[in-house]
């Protein structure tokens, strides 16, 4: 009964909830700008390669043009492939560091904890040890969907749950300690089988929102606003984890 009386109280949305929500958005505001600007550049210096080279074939315009314009096209193409590099290196960071910054404040905010700087750079570390997990675990999913797109569509479903858990379970723990391998151990010991089913529900509900939404409107509004369900029902999931574990 006390699972369900967190649950019945989380679903109050007071002002805790919004402020995190807030936070949340301070993340997005920062990097989407960045990763626009990025995209921005690289196309337009992909589109001025384009009009430099044209629709020739490069071989033969290899061996007619003289070596000032191999040189001035060689030049471009370096330009091009360093501006992509460092670009990406750069979004890279910056999504990272905010990234890292803004979970912070939601953590310590719900866990009413001082910002700790030296946390906070420890707390990159941790995010970059996710990402490198998560991205084998979606190349080893995109595998599997090759064999069964409908099978392994209801599984990411639960998977998506799952891995969101383990993440919030993480971040309680770090927040509270500031011992990243020690707070991965206990994020498992944390994940409780009755938390995940009541949030499994509320989360089939907001796809479904999602998906009717998308029956309506274009593809651009559609992925904004299942953005911001998403990010509602990760507040929500949050604030619940911490009632159903204080």
């Amino acid at each position: 009964m006390e699972y369900i009386k967190n649950f019945k109280e989380s679903l109050k949305l007071g002002n805790k909830f919004w402020l995190v929500v807030l936070m949340d958005l301070i993340f997005y505001a920062i990097f989407v700008p960045v990763f626009f600007i990025y995209g921005f550049i690289v196309n337009k210096k992909a589109l001025y390669l384009q009009q430099v080279i044209g629709t020739t074939d490069v071989l033969n315009y290899l061996e007619t043009a003289s070596a000032l314009e191999i040189n001035m096209m060689t030049a471009d193409l370096r330009g091009f492939i360093i501006v992509f590099l460092v670009g990406i290196l750069i979004v890279f960071l910056i999504g990272l560091f905010s990234y890292s910054y803004s979970r912070s404040l939601i953590w310590n905010y719900l866990l009413e904890r001082k910002f700790n700087f030296l946390k906070y750079l420890k707390f990159n570390w941790l995010n970059l040890l996710l990402l490198i997990a998560l991205a084998i675990l979606i190349a080893l999913y995109s595998f599997f969907m090759i064999i069964n797109q409908i099978l392994f569509g209801i599984i990411l479903l639960f998977l998506m749950i799952g891995i969101m858990y383990f993440i919030f379970a993480l971040y309680i723990e770090y927040t509270k300690t500031g011992r990243i391998f020690h707070s991965i151990g206990n994020a498992f010991m944390l994940m409780d089988k009755k938390v995940y089913l009541l949030c499994l529900p509320v989360f089939i509900i907001i796809s479904l929102i999602s998906f009717i939404i998308s029956l309506f409107v274009g593809q651009t509004l559609n992925s904004i606003i299942s953005i911001i369900l998403l990010i509602l029902f990760a507040t929500w999931m949050r604030i619940f984890i911490l009632k159903s574990h204080n």
